[in-house]
């Protein structure tokens, strides 16, 4: 059980990765950093929390009718059979 709990927990956070990695889900702050503005006594107001804005790309699923090519496979016994199955010991046919 916990194998498969495991499991679960490392693709989830595999699939996480590689939708950030390709740009699927972006994070971006709402509040700028001012570093280089904010006095060194600077405070937090209160109440006062990051906000993120989330960008997500849309996957969109459909389906259409397709003429597709399929091989053509066709099996012919060979025409002396009979022979190659003596001389083999076999009785298959």
């Amino acid at each position: 059980m916990m194998r498969a709990v495991l499991f679960i927990v490392i693709v989830a956070v595999l699939l996480l990765i590689a939708a950030l990695a390709t740009g699927l889900l972006r994070f971006s702050s709402g509040m700028a950093s001012r570093t280089d503005t904010t006095p060194a006594n600077a405070t937090a107001a209160a109440h006062q929390s990051r906000s993120f804005d989330v960008e997500a790309g849309s996957v969109h699923v459909g389906s259409r009718s397709a003429t597709v090519k399929v091989p053509r496979l066709e099996v012919t016994a060979p025409a002396n059979l009979a022979s190659n199955q003596a001389a083999n010991g076999s009785d298959h046919q």
